[in-house]
């Protein structure tokens, strides 16, 4: 899940050279506060107002789509994950870049990071080492 998560993120950072780690924080707890929102299912008059946030909604528009198969020998549904591992996995995610990036979070060091862990991920791929749709 969290590799569906920070596709976006990378994509994103590619085609906005000002993007900086303090925006991928910015647009993952957007996210969050939405699956939070959508977790307590408590009819609560909303402001339409609110601005939203391009990256936040790809997010959440990745994490929606993503599943699981829980056995692999003997086929069964697929499955969306909950809630609750939405948002550990998110959490996960923005602890990752504050710790990457020693709280100096107006450059592009987990952005860097990222792309090459994920150029890494698409090179065992090619190698048919590991398979991912990256």
């Amino acid at each position: 899940m969290a590799l569906n998560t920070e596709v976006p993120v990378r994509e994103y950072a590619d085609r906005n050279p000002g993007f900086t780690d303090r925006d991928a924080i910015l647009a993952l707890e957007y996210a969050k506060d939405k699956v939070e929102k959508n977790r307590t299912r408590l009819l609560l008059p909303q402001k339409e107002g609110r601005v939203k946030n391009e990256l936040g909604e790809t997010i959440l528009q990745s994490l929606e789509q993503c599943r699981f198969q829980r056995k692999i020998i003997l086929l069964q549904d697929v499955e969306r994950y909950s809630s609750e591992e939405r948002l550990k996995c998110l959490d996960s995610i923005i602890r990752g870049i504050k710790y990457v990036t020693r709280g100096s979070l107006a450059g592009r060091m987990y952005l860097q990071d990222l792309a090459r862990r994920l150029d890494r991920l698409k090179e065992f791929s090619d190698q048919n080492k590991i398979i991912t749709r990256v």
